[in-house]
């Protein structure tokens, strides 16, 4: 009589107890394990696994696959003794089977151990735009593409888990279904993440690959603020959690709308310096370059739209970047610019952009012997240039800029000087109160995202720095020196790769860096980006200006009372090295109040006294003491036909006496006379005289409009 053992060699046949080990049992109890009406000790392969009972190491359970761990001749399946993650538990008894945990620590006491209990929650959720902090204060703008990172928890496990992937959807705050409006036309959409993960035990924003990440293109639009509603899961269920409930987040996205940035692009046809006959002369950016660089101040900036106008060429007859005196006076000429050209803007920023092929600019992100941009008020200039390519031809140098022109007017310790973030690469002062200390200073202080590379706050910096810069801790982020040939690695020095080409190349990442060129062939260097501290500021400022589409367009020249428009360069705070004086006739009241600051202008009559003081500061003028820099102003007050000399002075000290002669320059204008259609280039040909035989300087205005704008 055959049985078979229900005790040590499981499912075997057996005739007697000891024929199944030292504990066996031996069971003649008619055994059925398929259940098919014949017994199991009639049958060749009891289980049905397609292994005959002669070879099947689990007779009676169905393991086709045989699976032995420890080489005991008895099937996993079949084993009471198994212990397949080997931490001393046997698989029947082990909380965590296929994971080593001899401690057995169950936290929550549901029978599965810590170390393979997986439950995906939400950390935390980050909108971010451009940049980005934990606290998500940093506010979104429409019109403006937005990505959600979803940083996830993998639960006590903490181990790594995935793949995981999941959607987004849009719903109103009750929970209701919203549809989303694409080029006007409403639908109902499900966003898919950029791609599914493997979610780590402590996701980190630097890498792009730790978040799940959901894009919202900017031109979407909702009838109300959307609530997003994320769903995450790992793909395939794979994996038991413990926990669905909380595979899912719900909150809003709330977008501020804001105004345009609105640009004039100023071309400006560079000569070079006089000091160096040997230059050259360069053509001014072209529209390309222009929309090159703003496309960089769109993409850092809180602004989903830059409405830009185009002026003619501007011929700058001195090189602005050979010395403050020369910059100073391009900044007066955009500023008059500014004021006679009719651009149907009231906060207009006058843009001028030279090439950056003159002398002294270095290659330097912000770095050469004379200046290469200076902003302040409604204008800035600044050069194109050509490194640093994967910033948009001196984007970040049009970001900076526009930066002073928009962030002058926070608080009176910074009214007449251009603030910075402090750095170490010699940003001059003030500086903004508050910012984040960082080492080395002026790093951003929150992870910016663009939808392809994170700006780590540990080798960028701030838009309003001069960082980096030779010597500075830039960091390159990808590139290579080539070197000389060679057949094998081992022709190379240390760290050399023998490249397809057959020359040894070396890696540059890591490297300290000012601008891509310093990080060899396919260079990126770090760079700048905008932290979070500018960002809002510059979020505030902006959302305080016209947000009109047209704003009232200014006033013709042709008005009714007399200004005298004064603009000039003062170097070493006291020495006047240009100035111009025109009367104009403007709309009354455009500019009478007194002013304020340690500069005047003073019109007095034929025995000296004030018919009229205006005071001002320089543009870009410490509060306290006297600059180095030749700096600009440029005044409009008031004239009293009375006056018949002007004082500039400085505190009390006079600068200048200029004397107004009773007999004003004659001019006669030979050609156009008024009944011609020109088109085209056209010579403007004239006369002139002065009974005073002074020496005669000459404004060309002309309009194209009838005199709407000059």
């Amino acid at each position: 009589l055959f049985g078979t053992c229900t005790q040590g060699g499981m499912g075997n046949v057996c005739a007697t107890h000891a024929a199944c080990g030292p504990t066996g049992y031996c069971s003649r109890n008619q055994e059925d394990s398929d259940g098919d009406g014949r017994g199991d000790a009639c049958q060749t392969d009891d289980d049905n696994d397609g292994v005959a009972d002669a070879q099947d190491n689990c007779r009676t359970t169905f393991n086709p696959g045989q699976r032995d761990s420890d080489n005991d001749g008895v099937g996993d399946a079949c084993n009471g003794s198994i212990d397949r993650d080997g931490d001393g538990w046997a698989d029947a008894l082990d909380n965590c089977p296929d994971a080593q945990n001899p401690t057995q620590a169950d936290a929550n006491v549901n029978g599965i151990g810590d170390d393979c209990e997986f439950d995906l929650s939400v950390r935390r959720v980050e909108f971010v735009q451009v940049v980005q902090d934990e606290q998500n204060s940093v506010p979104l703008v429409a019109g403006k593409d937005t990505w959600v990172r979803v940083y996830l928890d993998v639960g006590q496990a903490n181990t790594a888990l995935g793949p995981v992937s999941g959607f987004l959807k849009f719903e109103y705050a009750n929970g209701n279904r919203m549809y989303t409006y694409v080029n006007g036309i409403a639908q109902s959409i499900i966003v898919d993440p950029l791609r599914s993960i493997t979610a780590p035990p402590d996701p980190q924003p630097a890498n792009v690959d730790d978040t799940l990440i959901f894009h919202i293109p900017g031109s979407w639009s909702w009838d109300s603020t959307p609530y997003l509603e994320i769903y995450f899961h790992v793909v395939g269920n794979v994996i038991f959690e413990t926990n669905l409930l909380n595979n899912y987040y719900n909150g809003p996205l709330v977008l501020n709308a804001m105004p345009s940035l609105n640009l004039q692009f100023v071309p400006v046809h560079g000569c070079h310096s006089p000091f160096d006959p040997g230059g050259a002369d360069c053509e001014p950016p072209t529209d390309a370059d222009f929309r090159a660089m703003t496309r960089h101040v769109r993409k850092l900036f809180p602004v989903a739209e830059i409405k830009d106008r185009r002026s003619d060429d501007f011929y700058h007859p001195l090189d602005p970047t050979f010395g403050d005196m020369y910059g100073a006076t391009l900044y007066n000429q955009l500023w008059w610019l500014n004021l006679f050209t009719d651009d149907h803007y009231d906060d207009m920023k006058y843009v001028g952009v030279v090439c950056g092929d003159l002398d002294p600019v270095g290659a330097g992100l912000l770095s050469g012997d004379g200046p290469i941009g200076m902003g302040w008020g409604d204008q800035a200039w600044m050069i194109r240039q050509d490194v640093n390519t994967h910033t948009t031809l001196g984007g970040e140098l049009m970001a900076h800029e526009l930066g002073h022109t928009l962030l002058g007017t926070d608080g009176s310790w910074y009214e007449f000087w251009p603030a910075h973030v402090e750095d170490e690469c010699g940003a001059h002062g003030p500086f903004f109160e508050n910012y984040p200390t960082t080492d080395p200073l002026g790093l951003i202080d929150g992870y910016g995202f663009d939808g392809e590379r994170v700006y780590d706050p540990a080798t960028y910096f701030d838009v309003m720095t001069y960082a980096p810069c030779p010597g500075s801790s830039g960091e390159c982020l990808q590139g290579v020196d080539v070197g000389g040939p060679c057949t094998t690695d081992a022709d190379c020095a240390s760290g050399g790769v023998c490249s397809e080409d057959d020359h040894c190349e070396y890696s540059t990442v890591g490297n300290p860096c000012s601008h891509e060129g310093n990080c060899g062939t396919g260079g990126v260097c770090s760079g700048q980006w905008i932290s979070a501290y500018i960002y809002k500021k510059l979020f505030n400022e902006i959302a305080s200006m016209n947000k009109t589409a047209d704003a009232s367009p200014k006033e013709s020249i042709a008005a009714d009372q007399e200004y005298l428009v004064a603009t000039g360069v003062i170097s070493a705070g006291t020495t006047v090295e240009s100035r111009t004086m025109h009367r104009v006739m403007f709309p009354a009241g455009t500019d009478d109040g007194p002013g304020s600051g340690s500069y005047s202008l003073e019109l007095q009559d034929s025995g000296g006294g004030a018919l009229f003081v205006r005071q001002f500061e320089l543009s870009g003028r410490l509060p306290t003491g006297s600059p180095d820099e030749a700096l600009p102003f440029h005044e409009i007050l008031p004239f009293d036909p009375a006056t018949q000399q002007i004082v500039l002075k400085h505190d009390l000290t006079t600068l200048e006496i200029i004397p107004i002669s009773a007999n004003a320059p004659q001019v006669t204008v030979l050609y156009p006379d008024g009944s011609e259609s020109l088109s085209g280039f056209a010579d403007v040909t004239w006369t002139a005289s002065d009974d005073d035989a002074d020496v005669l300087t000459y404004d060309v205005l002309y309009s194209a409009d009838g005199g709407v704008s000059w």
